[in-house]
């Protein structure tokens, strides 16, 4: 597995930096980077010194496209459905369970897969050009990755449907006003300077209280995700192997509207 798909770094006081790197690709998530992922939070969850995390993505334009679609491509069964959402659940709930905070911080857009890895960390930061996009309804799909509970879960049934179901990029000041972001850069500021206020708020507290808060909120987030993750399943899975999924991408492909 390359090593440079993720790039890992420690810093003083507590922090850990994950930075998606695969910029050639909007840093897509590819099985191999969800797996990294995966296994970095999981090896890093036993660290009793870290206070806090931030994830981002390398470069300006994107923090993270979503799932590599021409490797998805040739998944077309419900089995294979079936895998997709499962390891992407396994990488994103490593997020929300995290044992300490995790922030978001959005140098770019956040679309798809991408969007749903935003709202699987605590907190959420953008650079004032970042966009975020449940887009999955324009290929005539379903969130896969656990998406549909934190949308819910923060914009309330009715508003949170018409969300994922009317697939819009968000403007980072839009997605705030919708509350699926939760700051946003001032003109002229780096989305990292709101990464470093954010992170110096978390490791000037004691470790006790960090992990405490946080385990309280795993307890809400985790009975949610649970409630809702056979249904996510089945239903992705069923959109998955719908041909009027494949159709829109064939078009979305093509360059045509879906």
């Amino acid at each position: 597995m390359p090593n440079d798909m993720l790039q890992v770094e420690e810093r003083d006081g507590g922090l850990l930096r994950l930075t998606l790197n695969r910029p050639r690709q909007h840093n897509a998530l590819s099985f191999a980077l969800l797996e990294q992922l995966r296994e970095t939070l999981e090896n890093y969850a036993r660290d009793a010194a870290l206070k806090c995390v931030i994830v981002t993505g390398a470069g300006e334009k994107s923090f993270c496209a979503g799932g590599d679609l021409h490797e998805l491509d040739s998944m077309r069964s419900l089995d294979d459905a079936r895998e997709i959402s499962r390891i992407g659940r396994r990488a994103l709930d490593a997020v929300r369970y995290f044992p300490v905070p995790v922030a978001a911080a959005l140098n770019g857009d956040a679309l798809g897969g991408g969007a749903e890895l935003a709202l699987a960390c605590d907190y959420s930061l953008a650079a004032r050009h970042a966009r975020l996009g449940f887009l999955q309804a324009r290929l005539n799909l379903m969130t896969a990755w656990g998406g549909a509970a934190d949308v819910l879960a923060r914009c309330g049934s009715a508003r949170g449907m018409m969300l994922l179901l009317k697939a819009k990029r968000l403007g980072a000041c839009e997605a705030l006003q919708a509350g699926l972001i939760d700051e946003v850069a001032d003109e002229g500021q780096d989305v990292d300077e709101l990464a470093q206020a954010w992170s110096a708020a978390m490791t000037a507290r004691s470790r006790a209280v960090l992990r405490g808060q946080k385990a309280l909120a795993v307890v809400m987030r985790r009975s949610m995700q649970e409630a809702l993750a056979e249904a996510e399943e089945q239903h992705m899975a069923n959109a998955w192997t719908d041909p009027a999924h494949w159709e829109a991408v064939r078009q979305s492909f093509s360059g045509k509207k879906a």
